[in-house]
Formats: C-alpha cells, structure tokens, sequence
C-alpha cells in the first residue's frame, strides 16, 4: 500500500542556515534561487512535480543560468507515465483542462484494436487520444494508453514546444507494423473535428 510521501526538515540544514520552505517544499524563484542568495534547490524538494525527468530538467536549466548559456526547454510541458502494462502516457492538457479553460479544443481518438503491432505483442486493450485548439489547431495535449506510451508521448511534448498543429505532424510518415501508426489515425480524426 502506498499512502504517499511527506517532507522532513527537522535538522536537515546546519544551524542558522533557515531556508524558506512553505512546509512541503523549499521555497525558490524562477532561477531556482532560495531565499538565500547563492543557494539553489531543483527536483523533490522545490518542486510540486516529482518526476526524474522533470528533476533532470530543472538541473540543467539551473547549470545554463550559472553558464549564462541560453535554455530553451519549457519546464510547463511535462509528461507524466506510468509504468504498468499496458503503459500510460500523458502530456499537456486535458479534454476537463480545456472545458475549465474555457479553450475551444477538438479530440482526435484512435483504438488499437486493429493495430498490428498491438495484435502481434499484447492484444491488450489500447487507445491514443490528442486534443487541439480548435482556432489555431495548435495540439494541446494528449493521453496514451498502450505499449511503450511512455515511449512515444515525447512526440507528442515536442509538438506542444513548438506550437504544431496535426496537419505538421501528419507530414510525417509512420512505420507499419508499429505502435505509433495509431497516433496517425488519432490525428487524422482530429483534423477531421476541427475541419468540418
């Protein structure tokens, strides 16, 4: 069972070392700086998203900042997986995301059913679903549930970075058998919602 996980901070910084914290994290600005000055906190202990990568991420943006060298990876597109069979994969915003938003956005679904790579390796039921602003037909997000989703979702988080609409990522052909030929049939449904 898993109940979750809860910050310690009794005695984890020498005395008169009194970061900031807002009791689950430390508190750090937009350059990861705490509330002292020339001390810096990335990933688990600043951060509401507890994920490797994101961690990962959040360390090499903070090492370009001391190397004044210019980073340009959006720390706000974070794809989230879970590792269990079939895979999920999630990135950007959802269909409720969307709707509280009050963003227009089209849904693009595709089972794998027939897919032949699915049919080959798991038969597991499987869908991908992508969502895009239905005005700009920019993609705004997506939802994976398949073998190796975690693999592919990345795609996906480089299409929301720059700004792609489905007809950009349609341009690019998918091999047969492969999972991902089923993000083709997802695309194509949602080019078809928001062209009608």
């Amino acid at each position: 069972m898993c109940i979750g996980r809860r910050p310690y901070f009794d005695g984890l910084f020498a005395d008169g070392l009194a970061l900031e914290t807002d009791g689950k994290r430390i508190k750090v600005n937009e350059r990861f700086e705490t509330s002292i000055p020339g001390i810096f906190a990335i990933g688990d202990v600043s951060s509401k998203i507890q994920l490797a990568h994101y961690a990962s991420a959040q360390g090499t943006a903070c090492v370009d900042l001391f190397c004044g060298v210019r980073n340009d990876v959006d720390l706000s597109i974070v794809p989230g997986c879970v590792y269990c069979r079939p895979e999920i994969a999630s990135v950007g915003l959802t269909e409720a995301e969307c709707k509280e938003r009050e963003i227009p956005a089209a849904v693009g679904k595709a089972t794998m059913y027939s897919n032949a790579k699915t049919l080959i390796e798991s038969g597991d039921r499987a869908f991908m679903k992508v969502l895009a602003n239905t005005q700009t037909h920019e993609i705004l997000g997506a939802q994976l549930m398949c073998e190796h989703a975690t693999d592919m979702i990345s795609q996906i988080s480089t299409a929301i970075a720059n700004h792609m609409t489905a007809e950009q990522l349609l341009k690019a052909m998918r091999p047969h058998p492969t999972f991902e030929e089923t993000l083709t049939e997802a695309l194509n449904d949602l080019a078809d919602h928001y062209n009608k």
